[in-house]
This record gives structure tokens, sequence and C-alpha cells, in this order.
């Protein structure tokens, strides 16, 4: 620590002393017991958090086909403005995990509300600008009539309720950063069952509600991330203790500092995960050229594939505070330890997720839609891409692992490489050559060739500094 961080030997002082927050040391203790107690719990606070998404796209499907389309395209943009927001998720669970390993509380604490401020004028930012481009954005990609009429009536919803969208995503960070992993997935868990309640009541028009069909299912999801706003704001002040009165570290005192910290974290993990929405809307306006259905054969894989991927985002969501706590403490051996663990359990859960999708794919796909055009086309894109699961699932790991140690250049270069060095130009080559297949085709390739560079890259890199 450096006499800058410190104007006087009092306040670093303070800084040292017992904070008042309930979390757990992930620097002692077997480690992976600590990253399976931390990743259970996220299991289903993940699921919950893609089971919204999924919730909407049944309840949307049986609007019709259309509908069914237009909520396809949303995906791309809604997990694009996530991302920008995960970016400060990611960045708050980094320093923060960091600054309680270091034992620095006050910091802690005063970085917590301060990350609140900024992701609400983030958020109020986000509304403002995506009601005033969201035409222009959705018909680039190629969303078109009755459609694009359909999706905007969802998305002016969305946009509006950004803030409600965001904050939740902060607090859960800062929680999971102390060491807990169930209260944040238990606030989830409360969003996707406010939203399965409300869901087919303010779409349908059940008890009384009018019947709202998409713009009912976009106030169902602002409420639901409401309900979880509101649930963790009180554990955060009342039971954990880690969101303070700010007169005790000064209100806005420091502000550029904490503003610093987290904006040099938020903006390179922001930006890696915006480019897979980013990948994702390409991929959607090449597949719009061959019809609705592909369209909607996509936007059924995608939440799928989502759905499957829960443990191992949850894997990765639980490793962040492992590494960032043990690499405040100086113990690198343990950060090592971790990876392991992390990497052995995504390679064998992807290939049971592979086999199943291969075996079962035809089925999931019919769950969501009855045209046979779509099921088809389902089918094909769960023969081909998830062969390349084992190898492209460790990218998220990776990505997670780099972030928890301040270096979201690294995460933020693993996904350029995959996604717009080998991706984008796959995908454009084999819609070119063979249409929708080519598109499934080329995403494989990508997977396979940025799966095995980055893997092995990354843990000369971690062996190395180990």
């Amino acid at each position: 620590m450096s006499e800058q961080d410190y104007p006087d030997a009092e306040t670093a002082a303070m800084s040292k002393t017992p904070s008042r927050h309930k979390g757990r040391d992930l620097t002692d203790g077997e480690v992976s017991k600590h990253l399976m107690r931390l990743s259970m719990p996220m299991v289903w606070g993940i699921f919950s958090i893609i089971a919204i998404q999924l919730i909407d796209m049944f309840y949307i499907g049986l609007l019709g086909e259309q509908a069914l389309a237009a909520i396809s395209f949303t995906f791309p943009v809604t997990y694009a403005v996530f991302s920008v927001f995960m970016g400060f998720g990611v960045a708050m669970s980094s320093v923060v995990s960091r600054l309680i390993g270091a034992g620095e509380h006050i910091k802690m604490h005063r970085v917590l509300f301060h990350g609140f401020i900024l992701v609400a004028f983030f958020g109020g930012i986000c509304s403002l600008l995506g009601n005033w481009y969201a035409r222009d954005i959705f018909a680039l990609m190629g969303a078109r009539d009755t459609v694009l009429d359909l999706l905007l009536d969802y998305m002016h919803i969305w946009f509006a309720g950004a803030v409600l969208v965001s904050l939740p995503m902060i607090g859960n960070a800062a929680m999971r950063a102390c060491g807990d992993s169930r209260i944040p997935a238990y606030v989830m868990g409360v969003s996707a069952l406010t939203n399965l309640i409300m869901d087919p009541i303010l779409i349908f028009g059940w008890l009384g509600f009018p019947e709202m069909g998409m713009r009912g299912a976009a106030i169902a999801t602002i409420l639901s991330y409401a309900a979880g706003l509101v649930i963790g704001l009180y554990i955060m002040i009342i039971r954990m203790r880690i969101l303070v009165n700010p007169s005790e570290f000064g209100w806005l005192k420091d502000f550029g500092d904490s503003t610093r910290r987290l904006v040099s974290i938020a903006v390179p993990a922001g930006l890696t995960s915006a480019i897979q929405p980013l990948l994702q809307a390409f991929v959607t306006a090449l597949l719009a050229g061959s019809g609705t259905y592909a369209v909607a054969a996509y936007g059924v894989v995608t939440r799928v594939e989502a759905f499957l991927f829960v443990p191992i985002m949850a894997m990765a969501t639980g490793l962040a505070p492992i590494v960032g706590q043990n690499h405040g403490g100086g113990h690198h051996k343990r950060v090592h330890e971790g990876l392991h663990h992390a990497m052995k359990l995504t390679f064998y859960w992807s290939l049971l997720s592979a086999v199943l999708l291969m075996v079962l794919g035809r089925l999931v796909a019919s769950w969501f839609s009855n045209d046979p055009q779509t099921i088809a086309l389902a089918q094909m894109y769960f023969w081909i891409v998830p062969l390349t699961y084992m190898l492209a699932n460790m990218l998220p790991v990776w990505s997670s692992a780099f972030n928890a140690l301040a270096k979201p250049h690294f995460s933020f270069a693993i996904l350029i490489v995959r996604m717009v060095v080998l991706s984008a130009p796959a995908c454009y080559i084999g819609a070119q050559i063979a249409g929708v297949y080519g598109v499934f085709f080329g995403l494989a390739v990508a997977n396979i060739i940025s799966g095995a560079l980055t893997h092995l890259l990354s843990w000369r890199y971690i062996s190395r500094s180990a």
C-alpha cells in the first residue's frame, strides 16, 4: 500500500479495522469446497435469471410464430445492455473481494455505495438512448413489419426500466464478493418467481387485468427485477451490513477513486461481455435473410444453451471471489488450484450437455415451437455446434479468472479473438456457401480454434505466475 492511498497513519489504521459486514474468508480451507459452496447456490440464482427469458419465450410463443421471432430479435440487444451492467458487476466483485482480502473494509463500503450511484446514472442514459434508437437498431438487424412492431412494444417498456434491471447486478456481485452466494441466489429466485406469476396475468389478461401481449411480458420482466432490487437492498443494509451509512466515509468523498477502480475494470469487462450479443445480433441478421423460421430457431437454441450452461456460469461466478480474495492476500497457489477444479468440472458438464442436446434436441425445440421448419433448423444446430462445447466453454471460466485478477484486458483479448477475428468471418463465409447450415458450421469451427488457443496460452501464463 502506497503513501498516496492514505494521507496519514490514522486513516490507514481505519481502513484495516474489522468490518461489520458478514462474509466468509476464502483464503483458508479447501479450495474445492469453497468452489462448490459458492457455485451450487449460483446454479439456482443464474437459472432464475435465464428462466425469466425462457418464461417470456414460452408464453410469447403461444402468441404465434411472429411473436416468437420478435422476442428472438430482442435477445442480442437486451443481453448487450446486460453486458454493460455485468461489466460493473464484474468490477464490483473484483474490487470488493480484493479489498476484503487485503483487510481494507472502509474502502470496500465506500466503493459499493459509489458503484450504485454510477450504475443508476448509466442506467438512466441507457433508458434514454435505447428508446430513442430502438426502431433503427432492430431495423438494421433485419426486423420488418409486424415483427418489428411487436418487438418495439416489448423493448420500449424494457428500456424504460433499465435502471431497475441494472442495480440488482451490483448488489448481487458485492454479496458474492463477501463469500456468500446463497443470498444473491435467493434474490434472483424471487425475481424469477415474480416473472413466472406476472407473465401470464399481464400477457393474457388474467384476474381482471387487461390483455397486453408483448407489453405485458415486458412489464412483468421489469416488475421481477424491481422485486429483486427491493429485497437485495434490505439484505445488504440490514442483514449483511455491507451497504452502510455513507456519512461513515464522507458520502462522495473519494468518488473519483471509486470510479477509477470500478471503471478501469467495468469498461473492458463490459465490452468483453457485449461482444457475445453483438455476434448474436450479426448472426441473427445473417439468418434473417433465410426467413422468420431461421431467426426463431436461433432464438430457441441460444436460450436452451443459456439454460444448459447455467452450471458453467455459476462455476465461473463462484470462482471469481476465490481468485480475488486469494490474489489480494498473496495466496497464488490457491488461485491455481481453484482454476484446476473449475476447468475439470466445466469439461465434464460440457460433454454431458453436448450428448443430451444431440439426442434430445428435436424434443427440446418442440417445447418452444410447433412449426416443423423451426424445429428442423434447431435440431440441425444441436447436431453441429454442441460437439465444440468442451473447448468453447473454457473461455468464460478464464474470462472470470482474469477479471478477478484485475486483468480485464486479457478477457477482452480472448473474446475479441473468438468473436471478431474467428466467429464473425466464419459465419459470414459459411452463410455464403451453405446458408443457415453454413452459419452453424462457422460457429463450430470458431469454437474449436478459440477454445484450444485460449486454454493453452492462459494455462501457461497462470502456471508461470503461480
